[in-house]
């Protein structure tokens, strides 16, 4: 019998518990850690097996699940998230899936979490596929003003590349950079490349 390593992101102590447990009462289903932060959720997946994040959509007054589920699935793209929440919101169930999520769940229902999470684990969802093109189509959504060159210029910057790197690369001057840049900054409204980096990593979900 193959066991489904979970881990919880929750703020609140008595939930967390209760949901823990609940879930360790079945066989298949192992909870292999608790988080209340990205740092900590990181933390864990780098030192156990996680196959499944039950991830709670607000975490505290200043804190995100959908914002860590953006982080997450750009850090660990195969790993699954399942969304919990106590309010059928659909904003924010939109903006669940379009961070990464495979599911939600409203919280009353939780004795279907069990299931929920079988079926997110060991089933083809076709809705993964569909939101893989729905990413590509909302980082398109935000960069296709770009020429080919300011263009060329954000994939390098996107995959780590510094200004000067990329100058090389290119064969271009330190002023043409700096001007197509500028450009690139006007054109998807941000103050600096790391911003827009951002903006596509979380499908301008921010």
């Amino acid at each position: 019998m193959k066991v489904i390593n979970v881990l919880i992101v929750e703020d609140d102590s008595y939930w967390l518990d209760l949901l823990s447990e609940f879930l360790n009462k079945h066989e298949d289903i192992n909870v292999t850690g608790k988080a209340t932060t990205l740092e900590e959720i990181i933390k864990i997946i780098s030192k156990v097996k996680v196959d499944l994040i039950l991830m709670d959509i607000r975490i505290s007054e200043n804190e995100s699940g959908i914002i860590f589920c953006s982080h997450i699935s750009e850090l660990y793209p195969k790993l699954k998230i399942i969304m919990l929440t106590g309010l059928q919101d659909i904003k924010m169930v939109k903006k669940s899936f379009a961070a990464g999520a495979v599911n939600y769940i409203l919280k009353e229902n939780y004795a279907s979490i069990p299931q929920k999470i079988r079926e997110a684990f060991s089933t083809f969802n076709p809705i993964e596929v569909l939101l893989e093109e729905f990413y590509l189509y909302k980082k398109e959504e935000i960069l296709h003003n770009l020429t080919n060159s300011e263009r060329e210029i954000y994939d390098l910057y996107e995959k780590g590349y510094k200004r000067s790197e990329i100058e090389n690369i290119l064969i271009k001057s330190t002023s043409t950079v700096k001007t197509q840049i500028h450009s690139i900054l006007k054109k998807t409204n941000c103050k600096n490349m790391k911003q827009i980096k951002r903006k596509v990593k979380t499908r301008g979900i921010l």
